[in-house]
């Protein structure tokens, strides 16, 4: 999640690449079970024999014993990019779904930055919160799934310097990164606020002063990033951690620029995407990191490499997950063009497709809506969305 440029408006394009099947932990011994095709006899997970469809628990919850297209939701089996799990054949067209998300903004001018997507259900219903960077004051806002118009869950101080970037959701919870753009003065920030909008103590994030993007753990534990692209390059740029009592500590500082992050399906994994800018030789220090998450929301560095420079066209800035372990990454162009990707990698790093954004930066990705099937990519200046087959973790 980037916010120290501004770009245009966009065309899309969509590149696909080889199929691959995955179910939500491939290394589960259970996932063979389940398919009756593990070695020699024995009973299913489900407790008939091998190779038997008959009923049985599915990972959706259904007792048919085949899979399905809810088990496939479950269990992301094939390419999440694709309606049948591979790669597009003939005139197969998957980047048809890829769409501006039709919002009205009142109140956003062509210089706005967007950016920090995440879906929210509170009250009985779903909508997508994302942040408003580059006004004044700057904004957390609220879009119902079907677009329209755009309202304001809080806004910013007026002349102070606040820009909200990230935002996650947890326990009726929206958790703001807040970087601070006073030239090196003050710390930045986390807000917290209710749905209905009602601001909750703000955590003061010192000694970091520009907070990008933030998970917050099923205990409360917090991760966020500071990238240091505002203001004080005195502070370690790094991956800071917020324990549920408030104290916050670094955990592993003088990243290159960490900026996007997200955790597994099962809390035990946490990708950080390192996006340094245009003039600092992105082409070999760009990538993505992962950490192991312990019990109690402990991490011990350094972070190891999962996605290398030359994993990746252009650099990560938001990151999202599937439920099998499928990495999304959101990417603007390396040289600072209007332009990026979207890249959807596997968890054996094998790179399953591309959504391509030829004229526009895509700044945030977080999945949501029903079932958690759609994708959202924001923009430095608009919202896409995609449908997924394989859902969401949030």
């Amino acid at each position: 999640m980037r916010s120290h440029r501004y770009a245009a408006a966009a065309s899309v394009a969509l590149m696909l690449c080889c199929a691959y099947a995955c179910s939500s932990d491939p290394t589960d011994p259970a996932a063979d079970e389940d398919s009756g095709t593990g070695p020699g006899p024995g009973p299913g997970a489900d407790g008939s024999p091998q190779g038997d469809t008959g009923p049985g628990p599915d990972p959706d919850g259904s007792t048919d014993g085949s899979t399905d297209a809810a088990d496939a939701a479950v269990t992301c089996v094939g390419n999440p990019l694709t309606a049948d799990g591979g790669t597009p054949d003939g005139g197969a067209n998957p980047e048809a779904g890829l769409r501006p998300l039709g919002i009205n903004y009142p109140f956003i001018v062509a210089t706005s930055f967007l950016d920090g997507p995440q879906w929210v259900e509170a009250d009985g219903g779903g909508s997508l919160v994302f942040t408003q960077i580059t006004s004044d004051p700057p904004r957390v806002l609220r879009v119902a799934i079907d677009g329209g118009a755009a309202t304001t869950v809080r806004p910013g101080p007026v002349g102070q310097g606040e820009l909200p970037i990230g935002n996650a959701f947890r326990n009726n919870m929206i958790y703001t990164a807040v970087a601070n753009n006073n030239n090196g003065a003050g710390s930045g920030s986390i807000w917290q606020t209710r749905p209905n909008g009602d601001a909750g103590p703000t955590i003061v994030a010192a000694p970091a002063t520009n907070p990008n993007d933030l998970v917050v753990t099923e205990n409360g534990t917090i991760f966020f990033t500071d990238p240091q692209y505002q203001t004080n390059p005195a502070v370690a740029t790094g991956l800071y951690r917020v324990a549920p009592d408030g104290g916050v500590a670094l955990v592993q500082g003088n990243l290159a620029r960490p900026n996007g992050i997200a955790l597994s399906r099962d809390g035990t994994q946490l990708y950080v995407g390192l996006g340094p800018l245009a003039a600092e030789n992105p082409q070999t220090t760009k990538g993505v990191l992962v950490f192991t998450v312990a019990a109690g929301g402990t991490i011990t560095p350094p972070g190891t490499p999962f996605l290398a420079a030359a994993d990746l066209a252009d650099t990560p800035d938001g990151i999202a997950i599937d439920v099998g372990g499928n990495l999304w990454v959101a990417e603007a162009a390396a040289n600072g063009a209007s332009s990026g990707r979207v890249e959807v990698f596997s968890p054996t790093k094998v790179k399953l497709g591309t959504l391509s954004f030829p004229t526009e930066r895509p700044t945030g990705i977080a999945f949501g809506g029903p079932g958690d099937t759609t994708v959202f990519v924001t923009t430095e200046t608009n919202v896409w969305v995609y449908p997924s087959r394989c859902a969401g973790v949030r």
